[in-house]
């Protein structure tokens, strides 16, 4: 049976991928948005301008300090960087902190204001009289 579901699985794959493997380079179908034609535009501060005219001639002229600065205006953040916390934890848990405590007193206030006595039925005295009533008759035979 898996065997079966498997081949079915792998024809099914191959008849719908059909189109696309034709032609490699046809726009995929699952593209949700338009990419735009070039590179996105990037402001260059005044004093970053002259590094960047430097990055067009020989990068063996560019100093160590140079070429950092030079990477770090097209990667602004290091893998460690990207991947470090931003406090969204603390964030997240102050918000389910705040919802638990108002739904907790919103529970004590219905406990204080909507039902503060129990029905005369739960009391101690009335369920000792009618302990009786509410037994089973026993029968024999």
């Amino acid at each position: 049976m898996a065997y079966c579901w498997g081949v079915r699985r792998l024809f099914s794959t191959a008849t719908r991928l059909q189109g696309v493997m034709s032609n490699p380079y046809a726009p995929s179908p699952r593209l949700r948005y338009v990419f735009p034609g070039g590179a996105p535009a990037v402001t260059i501060a005044p004093e970053q301008q002259s590094l960047k005219d430097k990055e067009k001639g020989s990068w063996k002229d560019l100093t160590i300090e140079e070429k950092k600065e030079l990477y770090r205006m097209t990667f602004p953040f290091t893998v460690l960087e990207q991947r470090s916390s931003r406090g969204e934890g603390k964030y997240v848990i102050g918000t389910v902190g705040c919802w638990l405590s108002f739904a907790f007193f919103l529970f004590i206030l219905s406990k204080l204001y909507v039902s503060p006595h129990l029905p005369y039925t739960y009391t101690q005295e009335w369920m000792k009289l009618h302990k009786k009533a509410r037994t089973p008759p026993t029968t024999i035979g």
